[in-house]
């Protein structure tokens, strides 16, 4: 006999792998977690972004009930990109001369 779990969905497995900048996003989601949690967005492959998006929508945390998270504003900007395969976050280069 098999065990079947009752409603209660896995975390997706996330994924960095990726062969142009365009194959990667920001998520704010921690492994495991059903609420945005970082303050640092985390880089992830767009599957695996919209993946955590989607188990967020039905994890087993009551509708709402994500705290705030209270972040200091990013130092620099930032963005993803695809380095060697995998989704990376690196700093956005700065449009203003020194």
């Amino acid at each position: 006999k098999k065990k079947k779990h009752k409603a209660r969905s896995a975390p997706p497995k996330v994924s960095l792998a990726c062969t142009t900048d365009d194959d990667c996003a920001f998520t704010t989601m921690a492994n495991g977690e059903c609420c945005p949690s970082l303050c640092q967005p985390r880089a992830v492959s767009k599957a695996s972004a919209e993946a955590l998006e989607k188990y967020a929508a039905v994890c087993e945390k009551p509708r709402g009930e994500c705290p705030a998270v209270d972040c200091a504003p990013p130092r620099m900007p930032r963005q993803v990109a695809c380095v060697s395969g995998k989704c990376v976050v690196r700093a956005a280069p700065s449009r203003e001369r020194e």
